[in-house]
């Protein structure tokens, strides 16, 4: 899809059309965002595309360069709250791991 030059950026791709939106300011595009991220990262693994340590090594990086851009920009608390989506992730494919290699060995 190309970008109109005179549309806003931040505005949903099918706004016009009437199928979509602009982005809520609730945080329901976030929140939607990182379920459907989250599935999709739990399905490559599950299909052996990535395998843990790689998808965990990606979800550092990117909390990582939340936190840098955070530091940047201490003002704007948008990447600090997206570094702790992001490490909540970790977190929680870090506990993932232990409960099946708990189960593994039961």
């Amino acid at each position: 899809m190309t970008a109109k030059p005179d549309k806003p950026m931040n505005r949903h791709p099918d706004a016009e059309t009437g199928t979509g939106g602009p982005p809520t300011q609730d945080g329901g595009d976030g929140v939607a965002a990182l379920s459907i991220c989250e599935a999709l990262a739990l399905a490559l693994v599950e299909e052996e595309v990535l395998d843990v340590e790689a998808l965990q090594g990606l979800l550092d990086d990117a909390a990582a360069a939340q936190r840098d851009a955070a530091q940047r920009r201490p003002g704007d608390p948008m990447a600090r709250r997206a570094a702790s989506l992001i490490e909540g992730v970790c977190q929680g494919l870090t506990a993932a791991r232990r409960r099946r290699g708990a189960d593994d060995g039961a």
